[in-house]
């Protein structure tokens, strides 16, 4: 009677890396350097050499607490910002102003040339009026950045500082590039959508991770759909 040969499964290897938080993922990262380093008898010569994954790796680690570092400074910065700024608002309110309404009297004037407004009459602010978009440039103000894998990016005139498109445009159109050299032009790019009262949120990956991300947004012609003026890229990373 024949012997059967006794089947012997082929062992696939798997890796699980994609889809993962960042801490699980270096986690991960470090347990797989760590146990070829503790066992380097079982699989010889590897290539990298466990030496250089364990400088990445390091390297790795050093890169994202300066990112945290960096958002830390921008907090902040930004704190800094809204502090210094209240104060000048509050000076120039409660300290400024009643020293200006007195010794001006009643002059509209001189209130007007020392560019404070009128109660009823005039607010002192000048509106800057959106012609036509050769007049100006669509431009990415601020991107919050505060949640994982979104992004979202606020778009104003650059004459007028508000989101009210200008006569001839249609609409803003989005654009992005991830990696390599900051565009200066939106052929290559990757068309997002359209921008809705200003605002436009982008959603990633979590491949996307790390990356940076190039942005160029564009006025587009109501007549043909063609753009009109795009504006200077900004970049940022995707955390």
């Amino acid at each position: 009677m024949q012997r059967r040969k006794k089947l012997v499964k082929k062992l696939i290897l798997t890796v699980s890396l994609l889809h993962l938080s960042e801490l699980k993922l270096r986690q991960k990262i470090w347990s797989i350097i760590k146990a070829a380093i503790a066992n380097p008898t079982l699989v010889t010569g590897l290539n990298p050499t466990t030496t250089a994954m364990n400088t990445k790796a390091t390297t790795l680690d050093s890169l994202y607490a300066t990112r945290d570092s960096l958002r830390q400074q921008q907090k902040t910065n930004t704190e800094q910002i809204i502090e210094t700024q209240n104060d000048l608002v509050n000076s120039i309110t409660s300290l400024w102003m009643p020293q200006v309404q007195q010794a001006i009297a009643s002059d509209a004037t001189k209130a007007k040339t020392l560019g404070y407004g009128i109660k009823s009459e005039d607010t002192g602010h000048t509106d800057n009026v959106v012609g036509k978009a050769a007049d100006s440039h669509p431009m990415v103000n601020h991107i919050d950045i505060n949640m994982h894998l979104q992004q979202t990016l606020h778009i104003i005139n650059s004459i007028s500082g508000h989101v009210k498109l200008p006569a001839d445009a249609k609409q803003i159109d989005i654009y992005e590039q991830l990696d390599g050299t900051a565009p200066t032009t939106i052929k290559g790019m990757q068309y997002l959508g359209i921008a809705k009262k200003g605002k436009f949120i982008n959603h990633f990956d979590s491949t996307d991770l790390g990356k940076t991300v190039h942005y160029i947004v564009v006025y587009i012609d109501k007549k043909n759909l063609k753009p009109l003026e795009i504006s200077p890229v900004v970049s940022t990373v995707v955390n």
